[in-house]
């Protein structure tokens, strides 16, 4: 709850908007709704990711997710993105980079989820927070955007923080 606080607080500081706004953006705007859709759809997708783990191993659950993953989206990204396609070979390299880090961070994740419950696998994985924020500021030179968004993180962390000591 404190995590949805903080994205609360982060989109009505940064917008500087009404406290309502983002409510009623739920109703106006397609993409907070997809938000919310990804967001229903995540928790399944960590327990079905940690029983595919926990019934073989790390690398096998993360390649069985990632290849079941791909025959569903292959098809999806033919049909709706082909024409989009061809800016993938200019940009390889990153493309390449995405596919090396989500395939750590999944293997490191999975090897969490066997050894630990998956509520603190994910409530320590909110530290991505500080490094989000770093990289704003150190790569793409957001600090001024990194110092109005700090409250909203700090309420993030502390709602890991608490889940963290209360596991």
């Amino acid at each position: 709850m404190l995590s949805a606080s903080g994205v609360y607080l982060l989109n009505v500081r940064s917008a500087r908007i009404s406290p309502w706004a983002p409510l009623l953006v739920l109703f106006t705007d397609h993409g907070p709704r997809y938000t919310l859709l990804a967001a229903a759809l995540y928790a399944p997708s960590v327990i079905t990711i940690k029983k595919a783990i926990l019934a073989s191993n790390t690398a096998a659950g993360t390649f069985g997710t990632y290849f079941a993953a791909s025959l569903i989206v292959t098809p999806i990204a033919l049909r709706t993105s082909a024409r989009h396609l061809r800016a993938v070979p200019p940009h390889w390299k990153e493309f390449a980079a995405l596919g090396l880090f989500a395939a750590l961070t999944t293997l490191s994740q999975g090897k969490a989820y066997t050894l630990t419950l998956s509520s603190y696998v994910e409530a320590v994985k909110q530290i991505e927070i500080l490094y989000a924020m770093a990289i704003g500021v150190l790569v793409f030179g957001e600090a001024r955007r990194v110092k109005e968004s700090a409250p909203a993180a700090f309420v993030m962390l502390l709602g890991m923080v608490l889940l963290a000591v209360a596991t």
